[in-house]
């Protein structure tokens, strides 16, 4: 019977045939969050016939999972995390007790165009270094950048480039360009990182022992 009732002898009984109902509070799609925002995904959903039996969250084709949560019942959800830049794809499926499924897709961008660029970290290890085991630069910038580390010796010549990216490890093996192992003494690491837009920069001394 195409009107969800079925009649057995003189009873009628009513079929379940309406999908859960999903409502997504945030983000809402197209959203864009900065790098360092917490993302709060929020859904709800309910189902008055034959009441929510599953419910699976996917987040880039991962699914989260009920310890993942921020929390969670039988009626909504919240997850909250950041995420790397670019764009998010969530899914909600929902699936009530006579197996109606309903499902939302939607997205969000993360993006740093609107964010300064500062360093969050910048340090080499060890210091001093030696040309043997040679040394270890951590640089981490808020937003995506390109990374420049000229080295100079103490009178102010530069003898070494080297080059990475934002959240880089890059090595140094005190050597100059040309593979000249450099002498006992003090040298110093100007550390630029340039977005195209803004350029930062800092100083680091190292002793080569």
């Amino acid at each position: 019977n195409i009107s969800g009732q079925v009649t057995y002898g003189s009873q009628t009984y009513g079929l379940d045939l309406q999908a859960p109902v999903i409502t997504i509070e945030s983000p809402s799609d197209g959203d864009k969050f900065l790098a360092e925002d917490l993302v709060d995904i929020r859904a709800y959903y309910s189902d008055g016939q034959s009441g929510v039996n599953t419910y699976v969250l996917k987040v880039d084709g991962v699914i989260i999972s009920d310890s993942s949560m921020t929390s969670v019942s039988e009626s909504g959800l919240l997850y909250s995390s950041t995420y790397a830049l670019g764009e998010h794809t969530i899914r909600l499926i929902v699936t009530d007790f006579v197996m109606n499924i309903n499902s939302v897709t939607w997205c969000f961008i993360v993006d740093d165009k609107d964010l300064e660029l500062t360093f969050e970290e910048v340090h080499v290890y060890p210091n001093p270094m030696d040309t043997e085991a040679g040394a270890t630069f951590v640089i981490d910038v808020s937003k995506t950048a390109d990374i420049v580390i000229k080295i100079y010796d103490f009178a102010g010549k530069e003898v070494c480039t080297l080059m990475g990216s934002d959240r880089s490890v890059i090595t140094w093996n005190g050597r100059t360009n040309k593979g000249t192992k450099l002498g006992r003494g003090v040298y110093f690491a100007r550390v630029s990182a340039n977005d195209g837009k803004s350029v930062v920069e800092k100083i680091i001394k190292i002793a080569i022992k």
